[in-house]
């Protein structure tokens, strides 16, 4: 490539990540633009089977999902989660709800149990058999491929995995009702990019084929004809445990790796108490390294 995709810049730096999601450490180039700081792969993986196996999206089993849902306690805990999305929201159970990029369909279920009844998942990874299988409202493909009137259009962690913004945000424009909204959550280039940089966790390349900065995501989205309605940082603890791995060699995959086994992990649960308030103090100062954003017409 000779310019930046998202200011058209030829201006930037030259890197080199490598996949350690897998701990496959195959290397990959990116570009750092100089003017909008937009970080994006530089040339675009034709066959990306070796990046998205089989088992990348986690099964989900609806009955226990529906199940968990009559439990108190676990309901409280979903419609926390929930309510963390749809903060400020102009959302109800009776909104059109279509989760894009949804994987095996957990939040549509989750959403489903809480009542939430006219909620539909699509994704390119879920087969038509596994759709049959599940019993959830599920559509195998991309947002390109969807018709109809939505009142949310939700992207969680899938927006920077797209070869297309500019095409998937005109998309999202035309199916939203007049008053409907955009809810776009993404990783982005801040404090933990200046502490780890190639190590950041959310790097994770090659699947990130762009990581924006705050100015460079507000560049974008303007130029397709959205207006920001909020844009709040989210960040977590994962930003620290994960790049730490990631600095000692330890794919996040890995049977030693805090999110697949905590007890032969690295980290004392005070370590990750210590990152919990770290990661908070960062989104207060608006330096954490994901955003949830709200567009609008």
């Amino acid at each position: 490539m000779t310019a930046c995709r998202i200011c058209g810049s030829a201006s930037y730096l030259r890197l080199q990540l490598r996949e350690m999601m897998f701990g496959l450490r195959d290397e990959f180039e990116y570009i750092r633009c100089s003017d909008c700081g937009c970080m994006q792969i530089a040339e675009y993986i034709n066959d990306m089977t070796r990046y998205y196996p089989n088992d990348y999206h986690k099964p989900v089993d609806v009955h226990q999902l529906f199940a968990a849902s009559q439990q108190p306690a676990l309901l409280r805990l979903a419609q926390r989660e929930i309510e963390r999305y749809f903060t400020d929201l102009p959302v109800n159970t009776e909104s059109r709800i279509l989760d894009v990029g949804c994987g095996a369909g957990r939040l549509v279920g989750v959403l489903l149990a809480l009542g939430y009844h006219r909620v539909t998942g699509v994704d390119p990874l879920v087969t038509s058999a596994f759709v049959g299988q599940s019993g959830l409202p599920l559509l195998s493909g991309e947002l390109q491929d969807i018709e109809g009137e939505w009142d949310v259009i939700m992207m969680h962690h899938v927006f920077e995995h797209l070869r297309e913004p500019r095409r998937v945000l005109a998309k999202a424009n035309s199916l939203l009702a007049p008053s409907g909204v955009c809810l776009i959550r993404i990783p982005i280039i801040a404090t933990a990019w200046d502490l780890y940089g190639a190590n950041w966790v959310q790097a994770d390349a090659p699947r990130h084929l762009y990581l924006h900065t705050e100015a460079s995501f507000r560049l974008l989205v303007a130029g397709c004809g959205f207006n920001i309605a909020y844009l709040r940082y989210d960040s977590t603890e994962f930003q620290f445990w994960g790049s730490e791995q990631y600095c000692q060699g330890i794919p996040l995959k890995a049977p030693e790796s805090y999110a697949v086994c905590p007890e032969k992990s690295l980290f004392t649960a005070t370590q990750i108490a210590e990152f919990v308030r770290r990661a908070h103090a960062l989104n207060q100062l608006r330096k954490g390294d994901q955003v949830a954003v709200c567009l609008s017409h």
